[in-house]
């Protein structure tokens, strides 16, 4: 996890991801730093886009929170994924969804 980074909050761990912008405007993750298990290389990754509710940092330090289920699994609280008809995968805030 070079570039993730962990940290407790009570027995909850939290895994922060990198947050990017798309001309300086459209908040995206990059899946290639989602490596939770450090097994093969990630070349390619996938680019999901972001609500902004969910983007935390300041300025070049932006970030996503992830709880960690196990060693494997992440989960997102409000969260929704959804696919465009281009195929671009977005998180959407949704309330009381995981």
């Amino acid at each position: 996890m070079d570039k993730m980074r962990e940290k407790r909050r009570g027995n909850q761990v939290v895994v922060k991801a990198p947050v990017y912008l798309k001309d300086k405007k459209y908040p995206y993750l990059n899946t290639r730093d989602l490596d939770l298990t450090h097994v093969g290389s990630r070349i390619r990754g996938r680019l999901i886009y972001l609500s902004k509710r969910f983007v935390r940092g300041r300025r070049n330090n932006k970030f996503i929170g992830f709880e960690m289920i196990n060693t494997i699994a992440l989960k997102l609280s409000n969260g929704k994924m959804v696919k465009t008809e281009k195929g671009t995968l977005v998180i959407k805030y949704e309330e009381n969804s995981t």
